[in-house]
């Protein structure tokens, strides 16, 4: 009996140090799946952050892009707001007027803005308002646009007559000149004096006084002609 006690004991130190390592094994086993499904959540969150970062960067970007389409819609209610403020101070006309010289077209009533075309003296325009710095509105086409007032006026100016004054002083002188020419080619007659005149008249005379004599009669044939 006192030798079977030590290999009992000894069989109870081996069965407890087998089922302590079996233990210890165990939960070291327990702890390593632990540890890798700890691990596996680690990444899996890592993963989720990494993903809500993202969105978080789009989300930015989407708020700047909002920020900026807000910024414009902003600027373009500025921009309406301030032409209907220009629109409000124009004059309102309707009536017909004239270009009496050549001239550009504005989109705006600015020299600086877009030119949208040209008009010609002459040309006949339907003017709808006048704005504050002197520009006239004009339709154009389909749409309107702005002249300098300088270039319109309410009466059509009239074309140049100086050719046609021109070419009747031409035929005036062409006239006069063919009418001088047609008098100093007529030949002239020279008018008879009134001593040949008076001459002929006492011949006569004498010829009905005295037949035959050759129109001397008494004393007056002795003396001859040049004396009378």
């Amino acid at each position: 009996m006192k030798k079977s006690l030590p290999i009992i004991l000894l069989s109870i130190l081996v069965i407890v140090s087998v089922t302590g390592n079996i233990l210890f094994y165990s939960k070291l086993k327990s702890a390593n799946t632990e540890n890798k499904s700890l691990t596996s959540s680690l990444e899996e969150s890592q993963e989720i952050l990494e993903s809500l970062e993202s969105e978080q960067k789009d989300l930015e970007e989407q708020l700047n892009n909002l920020e900026t389409e807000r910024k414009g819609l902003e600027e373009e209610r500025n921009t309406l707001e301030s032409e209907l403020e220009f629109l409000k101070s124009i004059e309102l006309l309707s009536k017909t007027m004239y270009a009496i010289e050549d001239g550009n077209v504005y989109i705006k009533p600015d020299e600086s803005s877009e030119i949208k075309g040209e008009i010609k003296k002459e040309d006949e325009l339907h003017v709808t308002g006048r704005t504050s710095n002197d520009w006239y509105r004009v339709t154009w086409g389909n749409r309107e646009v702005y002249i300098k007032s300088s270039l319109l006026s309410d009466t059509k100016p009239t074309s140049p007559t100086g050719s046609s004054n021109s070419g009747t002083t031409n035929n005036n002188s062409n006239s006069n000149s063919g009418s001088s020419n047609s008098n100093t080619s007529k030949p002239s007659n020279p008018t008879p004096s009134n001593s040949t005149t008076t001459q002929e008249q006492i011949q006569g005379v004498l010829d009905n006084l005295f037949p035959g004599t050759g129109g001397k009669g008494g004393d007056l044939g002795d003396q001859g002609w040049s004396d009378l």
